[in-house]
């Protein structure tokens, strides 16, 4: 293998941290045949077309752009013709048939944000933070069928600190995506790369949040609490039941006083310091907020208003 020889790819991915990807690659001098991204689409109350953040850099560059509706054989053949060495992907966001992974000579490699096995699918960040993990990281594996399930070919891990959140996380996984290409996208074009099968017994899942997934488990420990909503800060943001309407939670924190005679997710106190609420072990106090149609604000402002909140009155779990 000639080190020199500019290699050629296609690239996969849609968000933010596949615009991270592909601007590396760019630098690299890699040959990007085309890139193919998720269609535009309508977005929000408003309906406002939005255009995927990878193609707007692969415009930048004049990189052919792709987005197809199905990825059918018509679109596997069209893929064929550019001749790409190898497919790379990175939250690319639908399912890649094996029509579309056999193409390429040295086949389909992706870039998930967890250590495989663990955190398969498409939230691994959150759920690594939500359930307490230490550590979290970056692999690379090859492509198959089933989800997030391939050989590995090389991972890193980096700590999860105490009050990591999802955006903080998100962050550092990015420059570490990044490191790791530089390292080792020339070892991708090989005939025999090196590379570790997953346990199947090691394996766990990180579906998408869903609605419920946001909302506060007042029966869990404060410490669980503090991970959720640093876990889903700021997408999507986590969410608790007061009066019978929800109200997000942007910051909040854990006390060193032990809840003594009140039901998790009653009000202790309201002041500067934010919304003291009890839970089965620890207080803890709500800082930043949003109530239903208003904008997030500090507790320190808002109860210098009218707000709905008495002491001795709780916040309740999602039905």
């Amino acid at each position: 293998m000639n080190a020199n020889k500019k290699h050629s790819i296609i690239f996969f991915g849609t968000p933010h941290i596949a615009t991270e990807m592909l601007q590396t690659f760019i630098d690299l001098n890699v040959d990007i045949k085309a890139v193919v991204t998720k269609p535009d689409a309508f977005v929000g109350r408003k309906k406002e077309m939005i255009t995927p953040l990878v193609k707007q850099l692969a415009n930048k560059y004049n990189i052919d752009v792709l987005q197809p509706q199905k990825l059918d054989t018509n679109f596997a053949n069209q893929l064929e013709k550019y001749g790409a060495e190898l497919f790379f992907v990175c939250a690319y966001g639908k399912i890649i048939p094996q029509s579309i992974l056999t193409i390429p000579k040295y086949k389909c490699v992706n870039l998930h944000t967890s250590l495989l096995p663990r955190w398969r699918g498409g939230a691994p960040i959150h759920w690594a933070i939500i359930n307490s993990d230490i550590e979290t990281g970056a692999s690379l594996m090859y492509m198959t069928k089933e989800l997030d399930a391939g050989d590995i070919i090389h991972q890193e891990a980096i700590p999860i600190n105490d009050d990591e959140t999802y955006d903080s996380l998100y962050l550092k996984l990015c420059d570490l995506g990044k490191q790791i290409i530089k390292k080792k996208y020339i070892d991708l074009f090989a005939d025999n790369v090196k590379c570790t099968k997953q346990e199947a017994n090691m394996v766990s899942y990180a579906p998408n949040i869903t609605r419920k997934d946001e909302f506060i488990d007042w029966s869990k420990p404060a410490r669980l609490i503090i991970r959720k909503i640093n876990g889903l800060y700021s997408k999507p943001i986590a969410s608790t039941i007061y009066e019978g309407k929800p109200i997000k939670i942007f910051k909040a924190s854990i006390t060193n006083q032990k809840t003594v005679n009140h039901q998790p997710g009653t009000i202790i106190s309201i002041d500067k310091k934010g919304i003291r609420i009890a839970t089965i072990d620890y207080d803890i106090v709500f800082i930043t907020i949003q109530l239903p149609n208003k904008k997030p604000q500090a507790v320190s402002q808002l109860i210098n208003g009218n707000h709905p909140f008495k002491i001795l009155t709780q916040f309740s779990n999602y039905r």
